[in-house]
């Protein structure tokens, strides 16, 4: 069983997670609660195994909370930003959704909270992860890859792939025509290995773009660039050091 506690300051957004975990009946919500001062009081008295909590609300973020936790809480950040994922994970979160929460994605959610709950499981990925080998294998075009939990293959088309952001143990990937990425649980380095590095570019140590999706970019400062790709309607932002690697890679093929 796994005790719950939702922190939004939107009621709607509380009721429809909710909602969401009755499908899960070992989660059980303690509570709904929509301000971080009812969460402070809350925590005092009692230890949740899972919260689910938004980033920005009424009265200042959600980050805020991590401090009243004890151990072993685990933290799902949801929330309507995409730009807080890898703060979210630094911070140690399970996971991180976005708003409004896909029920398919919730799924992936439950099942790596389910993994962490089981120390056999953990200490069995600890040891996959300290391996030198990678189970990606591409082929014609196609990424194969073997799951970590219960050895099944995923085949992913590399051209629906349109950039890969590290955080952490995990990596998201965001795929064309999808809203949020897909986390998994793999280091940037495994997918920088096998992938064609004519179609996709390496900006800096936390991020691989598609370079042949590449729509357009909008100078914001010298610390944000927006990118634009085909096929995914929310602009990425980057930051100054993989800013400037796109000039450069930019520059080459101009003169090229």
């Amino acid at each position: 069983m796994f005790s719950t506690l939702l922190i939004d300051d939107e009621p709607a957004a509380n009721n429809r997670m909710r909602t969401l975990l009755s499908s899960y009946p070992e989660f059980k919500v303690l509570a709904a609660l929509q301000s971080l001062a009812e969460a402070k009081e809350f925590l005092q008295t009692t230890t949740p195994g899972v919260i689910f909590l938004d980033v920005e609300m009424r009265g200042g973020a959600g980050f805020s909370i991590l401090k009243y936790l004890k151990q072993p809480t685990r933290v799902v950040f949801v929330t309507a930003y995409q730009e807080y994922a890898v703060t979210a994970f630094e911070a140690g979160a399970v996971d991180y959704l976005v708003k409004p929460v896909d029920p398919y994605r919730l799924e992936k959610t439950i099942e790596r909270i389910r993994v962490l709950k089981n120390p056999l499981w953990t200490e069995s990925i600890a040891e996959q992860e300290e391996s030198s080998t990678s189970d990606l294998d591409l082929t014609s075009g196609v990424l194969h890859l073997d799951s970590r939990r219960d050895g099944k293959e995923e085949h992913i088309p590399i051209a629906s792939i349109i950039w890969i952001r590290a955080a952490m143990n995990y990596t998201e990937v965001q795929f064309s025509n999808e809203t949020t990425p897909t986390v998994y649980r793999r280091r940037l380095a495994e997918w920088d290995a096998v992938l064609e590095m004519n179609m996709f570019q390496k900006l800096d140590r936390s991020l691989i773009i598609h370079y042949g999706l590449l729509r357009s970019t909008e100078w914001i400062s010298r610390d944000q660039t927006l990118l634009r790709f085909h096929g995914l309607e929310e602009p990425l932002p980057i930051g100054r050091t993989a800013s400037l690697r796109l000039k450069e890679i930019l520059n080459q093929e101009s003169e090229g």
